[in-house]
């Protein structure tokens, strides 16, 4: 290897070979594009810093700012392993072709800047393409577009994935690398929001047991940047502060909790959010029945009641104002690996979640416990998603049982003027309402107007993403169904004024003043003259008859002997 070298030459290879610090900064050569031309790699503590984790750490997850130079890094440091060291194949991940040539090209930038007595006593190069270096010692670089398909069948010594937050397949080419690596894994990444499988391993990586190595660089750490530097690169982001966040974070939880268009913004979804006990817990049973349980039993369906049914007194008892609640009911099929079915019921006088039920239930038992949620809370507004399976149990509360109070959603104005117009049951989610519906629920958190308790509404916030093109859906592999949900219960919130309230009171209470001056001061007859606005022709009232038999009416189990007196 030093055949042919000078006592100096033999003592810088030497050097080169025991120190990776001596070998980048005096030899490694990197563009400097500020200045024009190459120059040796000068590390950075917190360079020398990622360089020390290597040797000791064998699965690490790095989460930085841009431009810091980490690629840089881990590219010199593959370099020098498979320069140094017989049999050390590396494999680098990128996002897409070009950034894979990008990484191999560092590296025969690199390589070909050596000095030619150092080349010629390292091993040689035998084949080089846009992907790959390989070399006589049987080490090689080899550098590929994250696929489907990627590092099938390989065993090499280090992997590095870069940029694995925004790589379709990031899990399944982890899952198909991770036993066939040797040496060091390195997942590096800017982020791109939550719930994709760069965030699970970087939650893992934060747990005293975890087999990861998790290292944050935050854009200060390069010495140029200072406040003034921070605030003009983030004036150039207006209107586009996510993808600021995502580039320049100050801390881990800024980086997640405002990158990748996440809808719902975790620091404001926490501050409408309120973490409570639960004042019931029922067991549902197919067929109609509630049984409760207590606070830590479980159940294959349990309806949590953050807070009964109430209604709302003075001191003497005299009832202040009818409740109002809505139920929002977002429909699967209820197949066991499919969606879940999601229903929740929220008090319309204060924006407050009362109750939730996350089901696997097959779908023509689903209006069973919507029904029986909505008669505990006094005949509440249901706003059930007619989309497909929703059309069941639209079809079984307000056609078969003749539910007093049903949602009924308006046609929009856009649609032709052949068309019905007749508002049909329940809420229609498509690509033109659901831009609405989360803009609603944005504004409703942001402003502070409404009350969420289920904890499931923040986990499934995390991974709910806007597109950019108005379109919004829970990231590869996770669920939405607590969200939609929500987001249809909302809806109901919303237009609950225009749906009379239907339930009647039956408790005897002291009169209130309104009623007792309607009973000593009662309004006039209707065919009194003062009743008719002045210059206005009296009009006779039309009136409507029907008939109902009692025979033609099926009616819930749930719902009052007196509903259908005729």
């Amino acid at each position: 290897m030093s055949k042919g070298l000078t006592e100096a030459q033999k003592g810088l290879l030497i050097a080169s070979q025991q120190s990776k610090e001596f070998f980048f900064e005096n030899f490694y050569m990197v563009p400097d594009i500020q200045a024009g031309g190459l120059r040796p790699l000068r590390l950075r503590d917190y360079q020398k810093q990622i360089l020390a984790d290597i040797e000791v750490h064998t699965n690490i997850v790095g989460l930085k700012a841009r431009q810091i130079g980490w690629t840089t890094i881990a590219v010199a440091n593959a370099l020098h392993d498979v320069l140094f060291n017989e049999w050390r194949p590396w494999t680098f991940i990128s996002r897409n072709e070009k950034a894979a040539q990008d990484m191999v090209g560092k590296a025969i930038t690199a390589y070909y800047r050596l000095p030619g007595w150092m080349r010629r006593a390292l091993p040689s190069l035998k084949a080089e393409t846009q992907g790959s270096l390989v070399f006589s010692n049987g080490s090689r670089i080899v550098s590929e577009p994250a696929t489907a398909s990627s590092f099938r069948g390989d065993a090499v010594y280090g992997l590095l994935m870069d940029e694995c937050a925004f790589m379709e397949y990031a899990e399944e080419i982890w899952g198909a690398a991770e036993a066939g690596v040797y040496g060091p894994r390195m997942l590096f990444s800017t982020a791109n929001g939550m719930g994709n499988f760069f965030h699970d391993i970087w939650l893992d990586s934060q747990k005293e047991d975890s087999v990861w190595h998790g290292i944050f660089y935050p854009w200060n750490v390069v010495p140029s940047r200072d406040e003034q530097w921070y605030d003009l690169k983030k004036r150039g982001y207006r209107g586009r502060e996510w993808l600021f966040y995502q580039e320049y974070p100050s801390t881990p939880e800024e980086a997640f909790a405002k990158s990748g268009r996440v809808a719902f913004q975790a620091d404001l979804v926490s501050q409408v959010f309120e973490e409570i006990e639960p004042e019931a817990r029922y067991s549902w049973t197919i067929g109609g029945t509630a049984t409760p349980i207590g606070p830590n039993d479980d159940a294959d369906i349990v309806i949590n009641m953050w807070r009964k049914p109430f209604i709302r007194e003075d001191e003497h008892g005299r009832m202040l104002v009818k409740p109002n609640y809505v139920v929002g009911v977002d429909v699967a099929e209820g197949l066991e690996h499919g969606d879940f079915s999601y229903i929740t019921v929220f008090d319309a006088i204060n924006n407050e979640q009362v109750a939730s039920c996350k089901t696997h239930m097959p779908v023509h038992y689903l209006s069973e416990v919507v029904e029986w949620l909505a008669y505990e809370y006094y005949q509440a507004l249901i706003i059930i998603e007619r989309n497909a399976a929703g059309l069941v149990p639209i079809g079984q509360i307000a056609i078969d049982h003749w539910y007093p109070r049903m949602y009924r959603m308006d046609r929009f104005a856009t649609m032709p003027t052949n068309v019905d117009r007749t508002p049909e049951y329940g809420w229609r989610t498509s690509a033109k309402t659901k831009p609405k519906m989360v803009l609603d629920m944005q504004s409703a958190i942001a402003d502070g107007d409404i009350i969420l308790h289920d904890p499931e509404f923040c986990l499934e916030a995390q991974t709910f993403i806007a597109d950019g093109r108005g379109s919004y859906a829970a990231t590869s592999g996770n669920h939405d169904d607590v969200i939609m949900g929500t987001l249809i219960a909302w809806q109901g919130v919303l237009d609950s004024a225009q749906y009379p309230v239907t339930w009647r009171d039956k408790k005897i209470r002291p009169l209130s003043h309104e009623e007792l001056d309607s009973v000593f001061f009662p309004p006039g007859e209707p065919d009194d003259p003062l009743n008719n606005p002045i210059g206005q022709v009296k009009r006779e009232k039309a009136e409507k008859s029907f008939v109902l038999l009692p025979g033609n009416l099926r009616r819930s189990p749930f719902a009052e002997d007196e509903q259908f007196d005729l």
